[in-house]
């Protein structure tokens, strides 16, 4: 529905991201004790800038995580090894 309606291309796999985000939110305690104790428009007043600060922090763990696999060669091995298994047997079915 997005790629029709705003001409991207993203993929099933970049659908991830929003699933990270929506995860973190649905688990910080301060939104759901606004989402129990209000409507979905007085929510939406909490929700906006939250889900702003939300996108800039999962950016920063994602970055993160690629620094780590870029500077430490023993956990990129690792990552690498598991990575090639899933990928190699996935592309193989």
């Amino acid at each position: 529905m997005i790629n029709e309606r705003f001409g991207t291309s993203w993929t099933d796999e970049d659908k991830l991201l929003f699933d990270q985000i929506s995860g973190d939110m649905a688990r910080n305690s301060r939104l759901a004790e606004q989402a129990q104790a209000n409507s979905i428009d007085q929510f939406k007043q909490v929700f906006e800038p939250e889900v702003m600060k939300a996108f800039v922090q999962r950016q920063g763990r994602n970055q993160k995580i690629v620094n780590d696999f870029m500077s430490d060669r023993a956990l990129r091995d690792f990552i690498m090894d598991a990575l090639l298994k899933e990928v190699y047997h996935t592309a193989r079915v």
